[in-house]
C-alpha cells in the first residue's frame, strides 16, 4: 500500500504511513473498527455523535430563525417609515354654506270641537289617520331641526376643501332623510283628508272645516320646506364645484 501524499510502500492494512504519517485509509479504518476510537468519539466530520448533532442542529435552527426574524421586522419597519400620504391641498379662499335658513314648524294641536258621532270604526279609523300624520309631521320637524343646526354650526366659517365636502355630504344625507320624511307626512296627510271627505256628512262641519284647514297648512310648508332643502343644498354643492372643481372662483 503506498501513501498518496508522499509515496512510500506501506504494509498492507496501516492505517498511516510510516513516513508522513497521513492517513492512508480513512475507509479501511471506519470499516475495519467501525466508528470507535478517537474517530467514534469525533464522528466523521470532527462533532461527537448522538446529543451534540442535536445541539448543533437545533443551534442552526435557532439562528436561521433569528436571522429570518430580524430581516422581517426590518423590512415591516422601514417599509412603514418610508410611507408617506399627500395632504389635501387646502385654500383660504373657500365658500361658507347657505345659512339663511329658517322654518316656521307646525306642530298639530288637538282639536277642542267634540269628537263625531260615527261608528266605531269609523271613528277608530279617523282618528288613526289623524295621529299618523301628526306623528310623521313630528319625525319631519324633527329632521328639519337637525338641518337647521348643520347649517348654523357652519354659518360664515372658512372651510378647505375636505371639509367643505365632509360638510355637504352630512347635509345631502340630511336632507335624503328629509325628504322621505316629507313625502311620508304629505301621503299621510292626503289619506287623513280622503276619510275626512268620507264622512264629512256626519262631522260637525267646524270640526270638519278646521282639520282641513291644518291639513292644507301643514302641507303647504312641508312642501315649501322640502323644495327650500333642496335649492339650498343644490346651491353649495354648486359653490363646491365652482370652487374646488371648475377652478371658476369661490
Amino acid at each position: 500500500m503506498y501513501c498518496n501524499k508522499c509515496g512510500t510502500q506501506n504494509p498492507e492494512g496501516a492505517s498511516f504511513c510510516i513516513k508522513c504519517g497521513n492517513i492512508l485509509s480513512l475507509k479501511t479504518e471506519i470499516e475495519r473498527n467501525g466508528i470507535t476510537g478517537e474517530l467514534g468519539k469525533m464522528g466523521i466530520l470532527g462533532f461527537r455523535s448522538g446529543k451534540t448533532w442535536k445541539m448543533v442542529l437545533a443551534t442552526l435552527i435557532y439562528f436561521c430563525v433569528t436571522f429570518v426574524g430580524s430581516a422581517i421586522s426590518a423590512a415591516f419597519i422601514f417599509g412603514m417609515g418610508t410611507h408617506t400620504e399627500t395632504p389635501t391641498p387646502t385654500t383660504s379662499e373657500t365658500p361658507s354654506p347657505t345659512p339663511e335658513i329658517r322654518y316656521v314648524y307646525v306642530t298639530p294641536q288637538p282639536t277642542t270641537l267634540p269628537p263625531p258621532t260615527l261608528p266605531a270604526d269609523a271613528l277608530n279609523s279617523l282618528q288613526g289617520a289623524r295621529n299618523d300624520f301628526s306623528w310623521r309631521l313630528d319625525l319631519n320637524n324633527e329632521q328639519q331641526r337637525r338641518l337647521d343646526t348643520l347649517y348654523e354650526t357652519k354659518a360664515g366659517v372658512t372651510m378647505n376643501q375636505q371639509e367643505f365636502k365632509g360638510w355637504i355630504e352630512a347635509i345631502r344625507t340630511a336632507t335624503d332623510e328629509y325628504s322621505i320624511r316629507a313625502n311620508n307626512a304629505l301621503y299621510s296627510g292626503e289619506n287623513y283628508r280622503t276619510l275626512l271627505n268620507a264622512y264629512e256628512s256626519s262631522l260637525n262641519a267646524d270640526y270638519y272645516n278646521s282639520e282641513k284647514a291644518w291639513i292644507n297648512k301643514n302641507r303647504d310648508i312641508t312642501t315649501s320646506d322640502l323644495n327650500g332643502n333642496i335649492a339650498n343644498l343644490n346651491s353649495d354643492i354648486n359653490k363646491y364645484n365652482n370652487c374646488f372643481v371648475y377652478k371658476t372662483g369661490c
